[in-house]
């Protein structure tokens, strides 16, 4: 079905409103308004408009569009006058992030929207140096055997520490009681 004038224009009243924008509210705006200039006073018409013309997705992909908008203008900007300073980074990605989870608030987003608040999380969190690459590391033993372990020395070895730990707390005791005695 064509969109027609009038439910263009409500669409753009509609999306005007910002994120608190409620089908309810743009019906009160044009009763207040008057009949001559607002396109329905009818909340029920509103709402077949909203409804049939996908009202709520274009809402969404608009956003979108203005917070990527905004980002390239940021990203821009560091590049050319040499701004990409470390927390300014840090404060841009979070003020766009901000406005995505305001979309948020406002009903559910669609997968694409989705996909890009989380990129955006993501660079956040790779800024502020929280996400670490996982590695995996792979131990071998001698020409890429397994790992042979010798029992019984592991066993020497930790009751040395365990000995030299007990000698060493005592001799710090003595040392210790011996200059208070004095």
């Amino acid at each position: 079905m064509k969109e027609s004038n009038k439910a263009k224009q409500a669409f753009e009243d509609y999306f005007n409103l910002g994120p608190g924008r409620s089908l309810r509210k743009l019906t009160q705006t044009y009763r207040e308004v008057g009949t001559k200039s607002a396109p329905t006073k009818h909340f029920s018409t509103l709402q077949k408009w909203s409804a049939t013309h996908k009202w709520q997705d274009r809402i969404a992909q608009r956003d979108l569009e203005i917070a990527k908008a905004r980002l390239d203008v940021i990203k821009e900007k560091a590049t050319e006058t040499g701004y990409a300073i470390f927390y300014k980074r840090i404060h841009d990605l979070g003020v766009i992030a901000e406005r995505m989870f305001k979309l948020l608030e406002v009903g559910p987003l669609p997968p694409a929207t989705i996909r890009e608040f989380r990129g955006l999380l993501d660079d956040i969190a790779k800024e502020k140096g929280e996400r670490i690459r996982k590695e995996a590391i792979e131990l071998t033993g001698k020409d890429g055997g397994p790992i042979e372990i010798d029992h019984a020395a592991a066993a020497r070895d930790s009751l040395t520490l365990l000995v030299n730990s007990q000698v060493d707390a005592r001799e710090q005791k003595e040392l210790v009681g011996g200059t208070n005695g004095r």
